[in-house]
């Protein structure tokens, strides 16, 4: 990423409370990393537990979103909206990340084909709160 870093808010069609993401760390048209900063005004936060393993399902769609924001940005594009259509496995060490946590996220481009199905491989970076799965998505063509 040269230059300033761009707002979550140009990269994604998502806005608050649903943009769970609080930070871009660096990205382009192939990753992205990013921060969920866990607090009590976090979308989805259980109190007393956390924001649950679950909902990093969405964390990860956001981040790897950041990249066709990126994408988009760098060829001059409006940003494309895409659709979450799952996975097959998330694997979580861990059920809630407790509130007042950061959590880095990492999401990278694995593949697209020609009719706008694609797969990113997204993880956790932090050694406690280990969590990883692969996403499927469906970006209609332009």
């Amino acid at each position: 990423m040269s230059g300033s870093v761009p707002t979550l808010e140009s990269l994604l069609p998502h806005r608050r409370p649903m943009l769970l993401l609080h930070r871009l760390v660096d990205g382009d048209g192939e990753s992205a990393r990013a921060v969920l900063q866990v607090t009590p005004d976090t979308a989805l936060v259980e109190p007393g537990r956390g924001f649950p393993a679950w909902a990093l399902l969405e964390v990860f769609a956001q981040c790897a979103a950041l990249i066709g924001g990126l994408r988009a940005r760098q060829a001059g594009e409006a940003v494309a909206q895409g659709f979450l259509l799952g996975t097959r496995r998330l694997d979580c060490a861990f059920s809630h990340v407790p509130e007042g946590r950061d959590l880095v996220v990492e999401a990278r481009h694995e593949f697209t084909d020609g009719a706008g199905m694609g797969a990113y491989r997204c993880r956790t970076l932090d050694e406690e709160l280990a969590a990883e799965c692969v996403l499927s998505v469906y970006i209609p063509p332009t």
